[in-house]
């Protein structure tokens, strides 16, 4: 029988679902049951990895939640590729083919995503050159089960339902194994750069013909960027374990818990201060400290843990064209200081930025029509954060931004359209058409992708 489960929050505390029913299947066989007993498991139906989204992708309200976790074996490695079941997580799988001497081709920060999410939603991190920053682009087939039941395998042999299927949120089927492309793995050098905005956008044309990958960090009061340059490793140079544990302390948990600690000091004003005065701090350790001639790729991959809850974040991003970026970027730091200005909140974390390649893998990829570089505030769950959420889409949206599904909460379905206009109209073809009565369909998303 399934769990009649107690509310569910996702990983930073800032959604809530109330589903009748919890299933936890450990089978195949078990996920076909589920889908096909309307009865027991009511619709809507949605599937859930890890439940780091930070939109109402996995809310089940009176329907059925499905906790994919128990399907996490890695079932085939060769040279070329890995075969596992949809709820392993991605440095769990990671892990495996690092032992191999693999990896994958893109090094996601969130290591908690599950291959079933990674295959059909957004993801992100800085592309190399001639390559997707999408996971999603290095799926080459999944099994799942359809809205009847029945158990259907889908590949690059069927490019257009493959391309729909890879942005379609689970609302095309329970994916239950997954199929990615994998290479030898190659040692990568990292270093950090500061800049002023103007000589980051003067720097951004050699910084992104170079041959490497560039993410960073936007810092809109201070009016600096610090670049993350990662690239070939120097021949025969000593592989650095550390600076990547080092990172991932800081990011998944020192950080925000020192950022949590500035709560308790008084009075608005100084606590500002104290904020960029931290921010300066951080332009200065990332530059000293996280450097390396040669380290593993993999070893950036994140396991963000459930506890403690205070080191829990949430953060909402959007892409925008390569060649309006510089404008963008510009307009963002004046939008978060008028902000400030008329409701004294700012983000309470970093805003991270991707260069991420084009890529057309999938229908609503937000590369799909040539390269973008990304706008991610990050903050703490709040009334305050919602309010600065709801402005930060409305300016997304005025300059051109394309929204990631999974990862841009409070968006409207005037927004959506306009990011993805006919591309949307296939999408919602194709969700329809692999699943007419709305099986896999939660409100969230009849609203956005106009379903209902």
């Amino acid at each position: 029988m399934p769990d009649t489960p107690s509310p569910i929050r996702n990983w930073s505390d800032s959604l809530e679902t109330r589903p009748a029913a919890l299933a936890r299947p450990t089978s195949v066989e078990e996920v076909v049951e589920i889908v096909r007993d309307r009865a027991r498991y009511p619709s809507p139906l949605r599937p859930m990895g890890s439940y780091h989204s930070t939109t109402a992708c996995a809310v089940a309200d009176g329907g059925t939640l499905v906790d994919m976790r128990g399907l996490n074996r890695v079932l085939e490695i060769t040279e070329t590729r890995v075969r596992a079941e949809a709820g392993a997580e991605y440095i769990d799988v990671a892990e495996a083919l690092r032992a191999r001497g693999l990896e994958f081709h893109v090094a996601l920060e969130i290591g908690n995503i599950t291959l079933g999410s990674a295959a059909c939603c957004a993801t992100k991190d800085g592309s190399y050159p001639g390559e997707a920053g999408q996971a999603g682009a290095f799926v080459s087939a999944v099994r799942m089960v359809d809205a009847e039941g029945e158990l259907v395998e889908i590949g690059e042999d069927q490019p257009e339902l493959f391309r729909a299927l890879r942005s379609s949120y689970g609302l095309m089927g329970v994916i239950v194994e997954v199929t990615f492309r994998v290479r030898r793995a190659k040692p990568v050098a990292v270093v950090h750069r500061n800049y002023s905005t103007q000589a980051f956008l003067d720097a951004l044309p050699e910084l992104r013909a170079r041959e490497g990958s560039l993410a960073f960090y936007i810092f809109p009061f201070a009016d600096r960027i610090t670049a993350q340059l990662r690239g070939p490793a120097k021949a025969r140079a000593w592989r650095n374990p550390f600076v990547w544990r080092v990172r991932n302390f800081g990011v998944a948990y020192a950080v925000p818990l020192f950022v949590r600690a500035l709560a308790l000091v008084p009075g608005r004003g100084l606590r500002l201060a104290v904020m960029r005065a931290f921010d300066a701090m951080s332009r200065l350790l990332l530059a000293l400290t996280l450097r390396a001639r040669s380290t593993r790729a993999s070893d950036q991959i994140t396991r963000y843990r459930y506890r403690p809850k205070l080191a829990c974040f949430t953060f909402n991003i959007w892409a925008f064209p390569e060649q309006d970026y510089p404008d963008t970027l510009r307009a963002y730091q004046t939008f978060c200081r008028a902000h400030l200005e008329v409701h004294g909140y700012r983000p309470e974390l970093l805003t991270v930025g991707y260069r991420v390649s084009p890529s057309q893998h999938a229908l609503l990829s937000y590369s799909f029509e040539g390269p973008v570089l990304t706008i991610d505030p990050v903050g703490f769950a709040g009334p305050d954060w919602d309010r600065f959420n709801a402005a930060f889409n409305i300016f997304c949206h005025s300059h051109g931004g394309k929204p990631l599904l999974n990862q841009s909460p409070a968006l409207t379905p005037e927004q959506v359209e306009a990011a993805f206009g006919e591309r949307l109209a296939q999408q919602r073809a194709a969700v329809r058409e692999g699943d007419p009565s709305g099986r896999f369909t939660n409100p969230h998303f009849a609203r956005l992708l106009r379903l209902d």
